[in-house]
């Protein structure tokens, strides 16, 4: 993966993400220089989630609509597919953001 930052329009900085010729790249935009390049020192230490590329053309995913265009539910009685979404495979969740630490009153 290569790493590419530039200073953007507004003092933004800037982390563009690239793999394979193949793959979509990814931008990242950061308030300062020292913030990106610490999220940058994260991932290559693992410490901070490594971003996935996905390839050029990638279906996104969609959810599945009745004939009237409504959202489709998913049937439980097969679990191994999710009717409620198109090609049966629901996309991962994103996990709750982690509540910010309260400052203590002097």
């Amino acid at each position: 993966m290569l790493f590419n930052l530039t200073s953007g329009a507004g003092g933004k900085w800037v982390i563009e993400i690239s793999g394979a010729p193949w793959e979509k790249p990814i931008s990242k935009t950061f308030s300062t220089r020292k913030a990106a390049e610490k999220w940058r020192r994260d991932v290559g230490q693992g410490t901070e989630e490594t971003p996935v590329l996905k390839p050029y053309g990638a279906p996104e995913p969609k959810r599945a609509r009745t004939k009237k265009g409504q959202y489709q539910g998913d049937d439980p009685s097969t679990p191994d597919v999710d009717e409620g979404w198109v090609g049966g495979k629901k996309p991962k969740t994103k996990g709750k953001p982690k509540a910010k630490a309260k400052s203590k009153k002097k």
